[in-house]
């Protein structure tokens, strides 16, 4: 991880640059890309980016990535947890990943049916 990567081109994102080793061992390559991709959509923007996967995968879960720039949100997303709990969201599972250009991507999986995503 480099800690100061460069910021010539904040839209040009080097995986191998600002994440740990432990990231890239263990996403597939897949995950990494997805990730990739939302980091560099909230380049572009002031707000955080939220993606959401509305195919369901082998656990019955929605994937939802988001990404926002360190300090930008006011900790919106200190109580997401909390926010779920009260609207019966089951979130299997919930990552969260540092980045060292300052960018931090949260995955969560919810647990959903396909009446609850169409």
């Amino acid at each position: 991880i480099n800690p100061s990567p460069s910021t010539e081109n904040p839209s040009d994102i080097r995986l191998e640059e600002i994440s740990t080793g432990a990231f890239l061992r263990d996403k597939s390559k897949e995950a990494q890309m997805k990730v990739k991709s939302i980091i560099e959509r909230a380049t572009k923007t002031l707000a955080p980016v939220i993606d959401v996967d509305r195919e369901l995968d082998v656990m019955g879960c929605v994937t939802v990535h988001i990404a926002h720039r360190k300090g930008a949100t006011h900790s919106y997303f200190s109580s997401l947890t909390q926010l779920m709990t009260i609207n019966n969201i089951t979130c299997l599972s919930k990552y969260v990943e540092e980045f060292s250009n300052g960018y931090t991507v949260y995955v969560l999986y919810i647990k959903a049916s396909e009446e609850q995503i169409n």
